[in-house]
Order: C-alpha cells, then structure tokens, then sequence
C-alpha cells in the first residue's frame, strides 16, 4: 500500500498495453501463490525461504520507532534496541512503541514522532518460480519496480 500506487501509475503510464493485477496478502499466502503459478511474481519483505523460488532484492527498507507525542524516547535522535527492551513494561501498561518500516511511517498521527532505529532494516523485493524465465511483461514490471525506469 506504500511502495506501489506511485510505482505503478507510472509504470502504466510506460506500459500502456500490459495489465498488473494487485493482491494484498502476507508474505507466505504470496510465496504460495507464486509456487502454485496463480501469480506470476509478488513484492515482499525478503528473505523468502521456499523451494522453488527465487528472489531478487530491490533495497533496504529503514525501520523506524513510532512513539506517541510525548513519550520519553521522543528525546532521543535515535533510540537503541536496548531502550526498547526497557519499555516492555509501557508496552503492557498499554503506553508502547512499534517498530514500523520507514514506508508506513510517512504519515503518523497527530503529534506522534518517528525516529530511526541505527542499523536496522528489510530488505524488500520480489519472489518468483525458479527455472522459468519471467514472461516480457512480468520482467518489464520486475525492472520497473527495482528501478523506476
């Protein structure tokens, strides 16, 4: 919902004559789909370890901390894994944190703060069936979506 709307709306605009069917499901419903041949490829977060499929990475994703206005760690530039592990006891009082990836955290609510999380990411691309070379309009996308050309 984050990285593809932009992605595709060009590459339609690219494309013209080639027709992208979106489904929306978690990464293993995708990887499972992708082996039975109902879909040709999907984007997710990698690793993906299936047999019968191959992966091509795209880029690394950030991961943020999404604090709520106000939160002590607001203070901070750039939080630590070990800050977080001391606020489980917020978490369960129901005044926690999440981690999100840098793609979801565009728009935060009113007053709600992100801030990066040093040296942690996912990497994100896309899974297809191994041993069958990509059909032209399926790799057109593939590329297009790596690259934005």
């Amino acid at each position: 919902p984050y990285y593809l709307p932009d992605r595709l709306r060009a590459f339609a605009a690219k494309y013209p004559g080639i027709e992208v069917v979106v489904h929306e499901d978690t990464t293993a419903q995708l990887a499972a789909a992708v082996a039975a041949k109902e879909i040709d490829c999907a984007l997710v977060s990698l690793p993906v370890e299936r047999a019968g499929l191959e992966a091509e990475e795209f880029f690394d994703e950030p991961l943020l901390v999404a604090l709520p206005a106000g939160h002590r760690l607001t203070r901070k530039k750039q939080p630590t894994l070990d800050d977080l592990e001391a606020v489980l006891a917020f978490v369960a009082a129901g005044w926690g944190v999440s981690i999100v990836p840098a793609m979801a955290a565009r728009k935060p609510g009113k007053g709600d703060v992100c801030r990066a999380l040093p040296g942690r990411s996912r990497p994100i691309g896309v899974i297809y069936r191994s041993g069958r070379p990509l059909g032209r309009a399926t790799r057109a996308l593939v590329d297009f979506l790596r690259t934005g050309k």
